[in-house]
C-alpha cells in the first residue's frame, strides 16, 4: 500500500506543493531555514571546482545573503551561495522533488515522503519490505500476540 500511494503521482504532486508552499511562507518571512537535498538532482552555475565536495545527501541553511537571493521558479529552489574556504560563489538550482527534509533550529517542520526523482522504484520497494519485516517481528515479539499465529 505504501509504495502504491508514494510513488503515485498525484502523492509527488501533493508533496511538490507542500515544499513549495512551505519554502514560499519561508522566504516571505525572511527565516532561516535549512535543507535535506538528495545531490543527484542538484546543478550549480558555474560548477564548483573538483576539490569542493559535497556528500549526498546534503545540507543547505538559507540564511543572510543566500536567503535574500532564493526564490521557488518552475518547480525548483534557485538560491546563490558560497562553498569552501574561498567561499567560492555558485547558483545552485534544486528540483523542490529532491528535497528530503527542510528545518528551522535543526528541527524537521516538513519531511517529503515521496521518493526523490533520483531514486529508484526498486529502492522505496526494497526499502518498504525491509520496513514490514521490521514491524512484523516486532509485532510477533509480543507475546499478547501469540493469539495471532497460527501454530
Amino acid at each position: 500500500m505504501y509504495f502504491n500511494i508514494v510513488n503515485s503521482d498525484d502523492f509527488k504532486k501533493i508533496m511538490q506543493i507542500n515544499l513549495s508552499n512551505i519554502i514560499g511562507f519561508l522566504l516571505e518571512s525572511e527565516t532561516e531555514f535549512g535543507v535535506l537535498v538528495d545531490m543527484k538532482a542538484v546543478d550549480f552555475d558555474p560548477l564548483l571546482p573538483d576539490d569542493l565536495t559535497l556528500g549526498d545527501p546534503s545540507y543547505f541553511v538559507l540564511g543572510g545573503y543566500t536567503l535574500q537571493s532564493a526564490a521557488i521558479e518552475n518547480e525548483t529552489l534557485v538560491f546563490e551561495a558560497g562553498f569552501g574556504e574561498d567561499n567560492f560563489g555558485s547558483t545552485v538550482t534544486l528540483p523542490l522533488a529532491s528535497i528530503l527534509q527542510i528545518s528551522l533550529d535543526n528541527k524537521a517542520i516538513a519531511i517529503n515522503m515521496a521518493p526523490s526523482p533520483t531514486q529508484k522504484p526498486s529502492q522505496v520497494k526494497q526499502e518498504e519490505q525491509k520496513h514490514q519485516k521490521h514491524s512484523m517481528n516486532v509485532f510477533a515479539s509480543n507475546p499478547e500476540n501469540e493469539k495471532f499465529f497460527k501454530k
